[in-house]
């Protein structure tokens, strides 16, 4: 259950430092949920599930050689032991409930809580009787697909799927229920601007004079809207338009992302960027704060997503990177990007103790710069070891 455990741990500092997300998200229905037990329970569910049903079916199939025969002989022996092994499971709502109760339990609740349980369960929840609605008023663009809320509610009942259940991602069903279906709650906008400043705090932590939600004084500027970042160091200014979005699950959605959302960043940092070269013409001040000590400094406009597609590409002439990919480089710790996979399945297959390890390199052998972080993500460097 460890490897489950660190999974969870891991969500919840990608949703955390890419996405902006808090210890508590609160839902649509009102329903306050601790994150990293919502993400614990979907694992702890997909490990159950994986054990009770994909193992077993596994071991029945090696037995029989026949697919539809292992799935009954499944679930002909969970009957035996008092357990549900078909491939629709059920249980009255108020029952799962309580048997989830166990994963709550913390420091504050050492028996665990019935209320957070439901909220996790909620969180998690498609309710069909909602989806039915949705269908009817023809509202396509709300419904998501099965396998992003893996625990379904008909009337009093909970319903799941073990063979749905068994290949969860946990951190892209947790963003995409977040980011974009529940993309009408209060915390919202919060969580944008978590995402914003804690990037701009990792470049401050590198050495680089910051402002935040600049906006120009020039009609350029005003035209050119509100800069998210302007980062400085070396007398490289960085001009830095962040997007916080979702996980796209099919092509169309890719390339709507990338004919839309990025396309119109990019005529939106060209903006900028011109708005911020007239301010620093006729503002000494703006250049004394961003610690710049040349007339004519150099300026990079980059487009700063929570997604991965179409990184490394240009939009009106900008670049495209993911906000992960800045994260790793302004730390420096890219050597952590090893596949390991091979060796230690090679240890665990000989008995030895299982150890990580990773050689440690630096991206910044002659030491960090404005010209060599420049140079690490124009040619991709965060990536180059990483297989």
């Amino acid at each position: 259950m460890t490897a489950y455990y660190v999974k969870a741990i891991a969500t919840k500092l990608e949703l955390k430092k890419i996405y902006g997300f808090e210890e508590f998200v609160k839902l649509d229905n009102g329903f306050n949920v601790n994150l990293f037990q919502a993400l614990l329970s979907l694992e702890l569910m997909i490990a159950f599930y994986l054990k009770e049903n994909i193992e077993a079916f596994y071991y029945e199939y090696a037995q029989v050689g026949d697919w539809q025969k292992a799935i009954g002989m499944v679930a002909i022996k969970g009957l035996s032991t008092g357990q549900n092994r078909f491939p629709i499971t059920w249980s009255l709502w108020k029952e799962k409930v309580n048997n989830i109760i166990g994963w709550t339990v913390s420091r504050d609740f050492p028996k665990g809580s019935i209320k957070a349980a439901e909220a996790i369960l909620e969180f998690w929840c498609l309710d069909m009787k909602k989806l039915s609605n949705e269908l009817h008023q023809s509202q396509f663009e709300k419904i998501q697909p099965l396998y992003e809320k893996p625990v379904f509610k008909i009337g009093s009942h909970c319903v799941q799927l073990p063979w749905l259940m068994s290949t969860q991602y946990s951190s892209v069903s947790a963003v995409n229920n977040l980011r974009r279906f529940a993309n009408l709650r209060s915390s919202l906008k919060d969580e944008t601007t978590r995402i914003e400043n804690q990037l701009g705090d990792a470049f401050e932590g590198r050495g680089f004079n910051v402002i935040r939600n600049y906006t120009a004084n020039t009609p350029n500027g005003i035209e050119a809207g509100e800069i998210d970042l302007i980062c400085v160091i070396d007398n490289i200014v960085f001009i830095i338009e962040v997007k916080s979005t979702y996980y796209r699950t099919t092509q169309s959605e890719i390339f709507h992302h990338r004919d839309r959302t990025l396309r119109k960043a990019g005529i939106q940092v060209r903006k900028k960027v011109e708005a911020v070269k007239g301010d620093l013409v006729l503002s000494e001040r703006l250049k004394q704060t961003l610690g710049l000590t040349v007339e004519i400094p150099k300026i990079v406009g980059w487009i700063a997503d929570t997604s991965l597609e179409f990184d490394h590409e240009y939009f009106a002439g900008f670049m495209k990177i993911s906000i992960e990919e800045l994260l790793i480089a302004l730390v420096d710790n890219a050597h952590f990007l090893c596949n390991q996979e091979k060796d230690i399945t090679s240890l665990m297959a000989s008995g030895k103790q299982v150890y990580f390890s990773s050689e440690h390199f630096s991206l910044y052998p002659s030491g960090f710069n404005g010209k060599e972080f420049l140079r690490v993500i124009e040619d991709s460097l965060v990536w180059a070891k990483a297989d």
